[in-house]
This record gives C-alpha cells, structure tokens and sequence, in this order.
C-alpha cells in the first residue's frame, strides 16, 4: 500500500466503520532479563475508552502519536496478533490468513484484521494474541520513539479493503485456534471456550481444509 496521510487514514477508519481512540504514546526504558536495557512503548488511554460508539473522525485527538481501533462489536472487526513471524506456528497461520485484505506492518511482526466473529476470545499466547469485544489495537499513524528519535513502535498498513470490498471472517484462524492452548484475557460471556488440541499440525491442516471450502464459498458471496 503506498504510503497515505494521517488525513486519510482518518478518513479511510471512518469509512470502514471503526471505533478510533487516540491515547498518549511515547516511549519509556526498560531492563530486560539478561540486565540489557531497552525501550518499548508506553501508552495510556482517556478515561472510559471502552464506552466509546462514535465512528466518527472528530470523535478523537488528532493531535495524539497514538490511535486504537478499538475490536468486537463495536468496529465490527477481529484482530489476529502476530508478534513474531518467524515461529513454525505464526508461519503456518499467516500462510492460511494470505488472503486477509486488511493487514498491517507493526514493529515485530503484523496485525490481520477480518469481520468481527464472537466466537474468537481475547488471548495471549506465545508471540500470537487475539483481540476482540473489550480490546484494540494501535494502528496507523501511531507512533513512539526513544530519547535519540528512534523508532520504537509504529504501524504501517500493506493491505486495506476497496470501496468494493468487505473483510473476511476469520474462519481460518477460528479453526486454527484450536490447536493452541492461551490465556484467555478478555470477556468470554459471548462466545465458548475453544479448546486446546495435542495435534497441531492436524489441527492446521483440519483448518487449511475448512480455508479452502470457505474462500470457495467467500467468492459467491455478498
């Protein structure tokens, strides 16, 4: 995707139908196990976030280095979190999310956002989270960087949906779940536990299956 102004990423938010909150991004240091000292991003949101409806552009602070669209029902989208692309898993889920239109370049790796499904529970797994009724994720044009200006978080959409288009459901990355066991982090009052496989490379492949009849079915529908 060539690269767009904040102006029109607003712009593009509000025609996708997403809630935007604006937060205080900046970035703040840490130490890491080993004793190493690193930056990562800090950030807080206003008062009461999580109430907010308004899909309009004016409903936020443009002037704000950070923007969450905030997931579930409300934007009507759910987001797979991919923090490292480089683990056997991620590698296999992202090769079954390849047709996802709405993916995003973040530091460590991507976020794919498809139409909101309930089924899909906020978790936190190894270097894979969800987010979906009650969470968010930072997106375009935010930003932090460190004491020397550089970069420690920002956020770069490749893919974005036409006038024309809609984003998938997530049925691959339903099915793919399955086969990980994670900490659930959000609300589960809407949707049942998925639960935990021993197999999951069988699990992928049952999920690759359920991929291929969807997108069949995906090209004929609405």
């Amino acid at each position: 995707m060539e690269s767009v102004s904040a102006h029109g990423l607003f712009a593009l938010y509000e025609r996708l139908g997403f809630v935007i909150v604006s937060a205080k991004m900046s970035a703040k240091k840490t130490k890491s196990k080993d004793g190493a000292i690193e930056w990562k991003k800090n950030f807080a949101f206003p008062r009461g976030w999580q109430n907010k409806e308004s899909t309009d552009s004016g409903s936020y602070d443009k002037r704000e280095s950070g923007f969450a669209l905030v997931t579930g029902a409300k934007s009507g989208v759910t987001a797979i979190d991919i923090d490292d692309p480089e683990t056997a898993q991620n590698k296999r889920l992202m090769e079954l999310m390849r047709n996802c239109n709405l993916v995003a370049r973040t530091k460590k790796g991507y976020h794919y956002v498809f139409r909101y499904d309930a089924r899909i529970l906020q978790t936190a797994g190894d270097k894979l989270d969800t987010r979906n009724d009650g969470g968010c994720i930072f997106v375009a044009p935010s930003v932090a960087y460190d004491d020397e200006r550089r970069t420690v978080a920002d956020y770069k959409w490749m893919r974005v949906p036409s006038d024309d288009e809609r984003e998938p459901r997530p049925t691959v990355a339903l099915g793919f779940r399955r086969a990980s066991s994670s900490r659930t982090i959000g609300p589960v009052s809407s949707a049942r536990r998925l639960p935990a496989s021993t197999s999951r490379t069988g699990a992928a492949r049952r999920a690759c299956v359920r991929f291929r009849a969807w997108s069949t079915r995906a090209t004929t529908s609405s």
